[in-house]
């Protein structure tokens, strides 16, 4: 059973107003919906409409945050280079800034008279801006971000060990990429896709101002949410249920792959710090390092030196990581495999 330390007394009760002003409006949406026409509400044929038209242009979105968004992050995560900083909050920028503001920022980037829209109409007679096209930019504008930030942690935290392994075993930069580096990250490379639909499918204040809110050409299900709204429509009230639902499914099934679970490194790091704060008489250590990337590697010996420095227990190490071993161990067993039956010792001071 999980042992629970007492909370300071009252600090409960100031997490009840949170409670109430995030819960209190899903609940009320669930109580005033009309149950008995919900199928039919969300079946007419603008609400139809604008459910196929989000289906469509989040998952393209998606698509194209897969193939453009996944070099990017591991470009970040793997590559230093000069302006690196400024790239990363640049490509994020859009996570914290107000959806309709990133509207007009793309209506004068790509609209008929925007710094690159004028180029394209005037050399090709393409126009972007209040088409199914601007939707999916307005939708990869503001959703992107998240799957560039889950996949730069994710592949932040691959060992290169393993993929310096695989290269050294005659695979390909392209073959490695796909079949070793990839894989590694597999679960956050699912959770990533859909937290991006998730929020292409309920993009709403980038759309509006870039793509416009035209039925059965751009209004997508938040806009047919609005527009519905403004006219007394009881369908604006179905269409927020379904939205609140496939919501509510995204999260639950992200919670073990992405919103909760540490990664490999995480867990190491939490389970050293742990064994730090209740030590025993023998502390054993078995490959303390190997998930974790260069950066929190070094951090991480500096802070077993510094320990092991006041500790007056007995410290077993095992590492397969020589500079590892030179740097924290006092005196070194190396023990070698020489046939299956057969092992041998050497102690060194």
């Amino acid at each position: 059973m999980k042992r629970s330390l007492s909370a300071p007394r009252g600090l409960i009760l100031f997490a009840v107003p949170a409670v109430a002003i995030v819960v209190v409006p899903v609940v009320a949406v669930i109580l005033r919906a009309n149950w008995s026409n919900f199928l039919a509400s969300i079946s007419t044929d603008v609400s139809r409409t604008a459910l196929v038209l989000s289906m469509r242009t989040s998952l393209l979105t998606t698509s194209l945050a897969l193939i453009f968004g996944t070099p990017l992050a591991w470009l970040l995560a793997s590559r230093e280079f000069k302006f690196k900083s400024l790239l990363r909050a640049l490509c994020v920028l859009p996570m914290v800034l107000p959806p309709v503001v990133g509207g007009v920022a793309l209506l004068y980037a790509f609209g008929r008279r925007g710094v690159v829209g004028s180029a394209l109409n005037d050399w090709f007679g393409w126009q972007l801006a209040f088409t199914q096209t601007a939707a999916v930019l307005a939708q990869f504008f503001v959703a992107a971000p998240f799957f560039i930030v889950v996949m730069e942690a994710a592949f932040g935290q691959i060992d290169q060990r393993v993929v310096g392994s695989a290269r050294t075993y005659g695979a390909g930069p392209w073959r490695t990429f796909v079949t070793v580096t990839l894989g590694l990250v597999r679960p956050s490379l699912v959770a990533a896709l859909v937290l991006t639909w998730a929020r292409a499918l309920g993009e709403f204040g980038a759309t509006i101002a870039f793509a416009g809110n035209t039925e059965g050409r751009t209004q997508t299900v938040p806009l047919a949410v609005f527009s519905q709204l403004e006219s007394g429509d009881d369908s604006a009230l179905a269409l927020s249920m379904l939205m609140m639902f496939v919501s509510l499914i995204v999260l639950v099934a992200l919670r073990g792959k992405w919103i909760s679970t540490l990664s490999g490194g995480q867990r190491q790091r939490v389970a050293l710090a742990r064994a730090f704060l209740s030590p025993s008489e023998i502390l054993l250590l078995d490959e303390p390092t190997n998930s974790l990337d260069a950066v929190s590697r070094d951090e991480v010996r500096r802070a077993m030196k510094s320990f092991f420095a006041t500790y007056e227990g007995i410290v077993i190490l095992v590492s397969h990581d020589a500079d590892e071993v030179a740097e924290i161990a006092t005196r070194v067993a190396n023990i070698e495999v020489v046939s299956r039956d057969i092992t041998t010792a050497r102690l060194s001071a």
